[in-house]
């Protein structure tokens, strides 16, 4: 994407990529109110990938990427010619009238295909849905989210080894059996370096969850952080991680790339 071809959205969104707060809240602003380029679902020629349509009234085209859906629209209406390489019958529409079309658990991805390309969870659309120009703490939880993206994928992360705290995962089979909400757990070691150069190594522990209310889901990670925190010395580090049907997230995906779970129901 050359940088004379950049609209004021394309480098607000280049910045955002670098996951910095100020910029962050400045992409969810704009992206509200800039006009996107969406394919529309009843095209001319058959495509691949379609998704199973929840009903008749969506409107816009869906893409089947493995077990989720997504959403494709484009900053600019080249990025869709560029994208897909035919001609596609689409619409404009603003950020805020494009999220009331997408379906619930749907993804939405900005500009596929381009150099930068940013996605939206179905938990970020739905704080966004809520709204965000007139509630601080709604924007401070997505600007939240999208630096745990960030920092998610600028870490390393490994299995553990056969051994590597055994006892705590021991224990933590032991809870989630106790848990029916709990699919599956996995644990990971993240290498970082600090500022002064030093390495430092967190876990994190990933909890899958079956649909539940925020209270419950709250009550279990404090459960499991308890016990981490008993059984590991220096209670920062294990990082509980939920993961509800309704927030799937690239910072949490990071995390368990190629790791299998420790735990499954």
């Amino acid at each position: 994407m050359a940088a004379d071809s950049q609209s004021e959205f394309d480098q607000t969104l280049l910045q955002a990529a670098d996951g910095g707060p100020a910029a962050l809240e400045r992409f969810f602003i704009e992206f509200l109110s800039h006009k996107f380029t969406v394919p529309l679902r009843h095209q001319k020629e058959q495509l691949s990938y379609t998704p199973s349509y929840p009903n008749d009234l969506v409107s816009v085209l869906g893409v089947q990427d493995k077990e989720r859906v997504i959403v494709p629209s484009f900053s600019q209406p080249q990025f869709l010619d560029e994208w897909i390489g035919i001609a596609l019958e689409s619409r404009s529409y603003t950020g805020e009238a494009l999220l009331k079309l997408i379906p619930d658990g749907w993804w939405l991805c900005i500009n596929p295909g381009q150099e930068i390309e940013k996605e939206l969870s179905p938990w970020e659309i739905s704080r966004l849905k809520a709204g965000i120009l007139n509630d601080p703490d709604t924007m401070a939880e997505l600007v939240a989210e999208q630096a745990e993206v960030f920092k998610a994928e600028q870490t390393n992360f490994r299995e553990l080894a056969q051994q590597e705290l055994s006892e705590l995962r021991a224990k933590l089979m032991q809870t989630a059996k106790t848990e029916a909400k709990i699919e599956s757990l996995t644990l990971t070691c993240a290498e970082q370096t600090t500022d002064s150069g030093n390495p430092e190594l967190t876990y994190h522990l990933g909890v899958c969850l079956a649909a539940c209310s925020e209270e419950m889901a709250r009550r279990i990670k404090e459960k499991l952080e308890n016990l981490c925190h008993q059984n590991m010395i220096g209670a920062e580090r294990v990082k509980v991680i939920l993961i509800p049907a309704s927030r799937h997230s690239r910072s949490i995906a990071s995390a368990s790339i190629g790791v299998k779970p420790f735990y499954m129901r």
